[in-house]
Protein backbone atom coordinates (compact mmCIF):
# COMPACT_ATOMS: atom_id res chain seq x y z
CA UNK A 1 0.00 0.00 0.00
CA UNK A 2 1.12 3.54 -0.63
CA UNK A 3 2.07 5.77 2.28
CA UNK A 4 -1.13 7.88 2.36
CA UNK A 5 -3.27 4.74 2.72
CA UNK A 6 -0.95 3.36 5.40
CA UNK A 7 -1.19 6.61 7.35
CA UNK A 8 -4.98 6.83 6.97
CA UNK A 9 -5.37 3.22 8.06
CA UNK A 10 -3.13 3.74 11.09
CA UNK A 11 -5.02 6.89 12.12
CA UNK A 12 -8.36 5.13 11.66
CA UNK A 13 -7.17 2.18 13.77
CA UNK A 14 -5.90 4.61 16.43
CA UNK A 15 -9.34 6.21 16.53
CA UNK A 16 -10.98 2.82 17.05
CA UNK A 17 -8.45 2.01 19.77
CA UNK A 18 -9.09 5.34 21.50
CA UNK A 19 -12.87 4.83 21.44
CA UNK A 20 -12.58 1.31 22.80
CA UNK A 21 -10.31 2.60 25.58
CA UNK A 22 -13.14 4.70 27.00
CA UNK A 23 -14.79 3.13 30.05
CA UNK A 24 -18.05 4.86 29.17
CA UNK A 25 -19.35 5.55 25.70
CA UNK A 26 -21.97 8.14 24.73
CA UNK A 27 -25.54 6.95 25.14
CA UNK A 28 -27.21 5.74 22.00
CA UNK A 29 -30.56 7.04 20.86
CA UNK A 30 -32.16 3.61 21.29
CA UNK A 31 -34.23 3.97 18.15
CA UNK A 32 -33.99 0.20 17.80
CA UNK A 33 -32.40 -2.68 19.69
CA UNK A 34 -28.76 -3.47 19.00
CA UNK A 35 -28.08 -0.25 17.13
CA UNK A 36 -24.53 -0.47 18.49
CA UNK A 37 -24.02 -3.49 16.21
CA UNK A 38 -24.88 -1.34 13.21
CA UNK A 39 -22.31 1.19 14.40
CA UNK A 40 -19.71 -1.59 14.72
CA UNK A 41 -20.50 -2.78 11.19
CA UNK A 42 -20.19 0.75 9.80
CA UNK A 43 -16.88 1.49 11.55
CA UNK A 44 -15.26 -1.75 10.40
CA UNK A 45 -16.71 -1.35 6.92
CA UNK A 46 -14.84 1.95 6.83
CA UNK A 47 -11.65 0.21 7.90
CA UNK A 48 -12.08 -2.40 5.16
CA UNK A 49 -12.65 0.37 2.59
CA UNK A 50 -9.38 2.06 3.52
CA UNK A 51 -7.42 -1.19 3.26
CA UNK A 52 -9.20 -2.16 0.06
CA UNK A 53 -8.47 1.15 -1.66
CA UNK A 54 -4.89 0.94 -0.43
CA UNK A 55 -4.51 -2.44 -2.12
CA UNK A 56 -6.37 -1.39 -5.25
CA UNK A 57 -4.19 1.65 -5.85
CA UNK A 58 -0.85 0.25 -4.71
CA UNK A 59 2.15 -0.11 -7.00
CA UNK A 60 1.50 -3.84 -7.44
CA UNK A 61 -1.58 -5.44 -8.85
CA UNK A 62 -3.26 -7.99 -6.61
CA UNK A 63 -5.46 -10.88 -7.58
CA UNK A 64 -9.23 -10.48 -7.03
CA UNK A 65 -9.25 -13.02 -4.21
CA UNK A 66 -6.55 -11.05 -2.39
CA UNK A 67 -8.40 -7.78 -3.05
CA UNK A 68 -11.52 -9.27 -1.47
CA UNK A 69 -10.06 -11.27 1.43
CA UNK A 70 -7.21 -9.15 2.82
CA UNK A 71 -9.36 -6.17 3.90
CA UNK A 72 -11.92 -8.50 5.51
CA UNK A 73 -9.18 -10.42 7.33
CA UNK A 74 -7.49 -7.20 8.44
CA UNK A 75 -10.75 -5.75 9.76
CA UNK A 76 -11.68 -9.03 11.44
CA UNK A 77 -8.30 -9.45 13.12
CA UNK A 78 -8.28 -5.83 14.22
CA UNK A 79 -11.79 -6.28 15.57
CA UNK A 80 -10.66 -9.37 17.47
CA UNK A 81 -7.69 -7.51 18.94
CA UNK A 82 -9.99 -4.62 19.85
CA UNK A 83 -12.42 -6.90 21.65
CA UNK A 84 -9.50 -8.45 23.54
CA UNK A 85 -8.21 -4.97 24.38
CA UNK A 86 -11.60 -4.11 25.88
CA UNK A 87 -11.22 -6.86 28.46
CA UNK A 88 -8.62 -4.62 30.14
CA UNK A 89 -10.84 -1.51 30.11
CA UNK A 90 -13.11 -0.89 33.12
CA UNK A 91 -16.82 -1.39 32.33
CA UNK A 92 -16.01 -3.01 28.98
CA UNK A 93 -15.82 -6.67 27.93
CA UNK A 94 -15.27 -9.00 24.99
CA UNK A 95 -18.46 -9.29 22.96
CA UNK A 96 -18.60 -11.92 20.22
CA UNK A 97 -21.67 -10.20 18.74
CA UNK A 98 -19.61 -7.03 18.27
CA UNK A 99 -16.92 -9.05 16.50
CA UNK A 100 -19.54 -10.63 14.25
CA UNK A 101 -20.87 -7.15 13.41
CA UNK A 102 -17.31 -5.98 12.63
CA UNK A 103 -16.71 -8.83 10.19
CA UNK A 104 -20.18 -8.51 8.69
CA UNK A 105 -19.64 -4.83 7.92
CA UNK A 106 -16.27 -5.57 6.32
CA UNK A 107 -17.71 -8.45 4.27
CA UNK A 108 -20.65 -6.41 3.03
CA UNK A 109 -18.58 -3.43 1.93
CA UNK A 110 -16.02 -5.68 0.24
CA UNK A 111 -18.75 -7.47 -1.67
CA UNK A 112 -20.11 -4.12 -2.87
CA UNK A 113 -16.68 -2.75 -3.80
CA UNK A 114 -15.28 -5.85 -5.45
CA UNK A 115 -18.32 -7.23 -7.24
CA UNK A 116 -20.53 -4.20 -7.85
CA UNK A 117 -18.21 -1.19 -8.11
CA UNK A 118 -14.98 -2.66 -9.49
CA UNK A 119 -16.54 -5.80 -11.04
CA UNK A 120 -13.52 -7.94 -10.13
CA UNK A 121 -13.28 -11.43 -11.51
CA UNK A 122 -15.77 -10.68 -14.24
CA UNK A 123 -14.96 -12.08 -17.61
CA UNK A 124 -15.84 -10.29 -20.83
CA UNK A 125 -18.22 -11.72 -23.50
Amino acid sequence: MRLPYNVLTAVYCAGIFWMSSQPRLPRFTHVFRHEDKLLHAAVYAGLAVLVSYGLRYSERRVRPVVQFCVPVLFAGLYGLSDEFHQTFVPNRCFDAADLLADVSGALLVQWVLCFRVWRLGRRGP
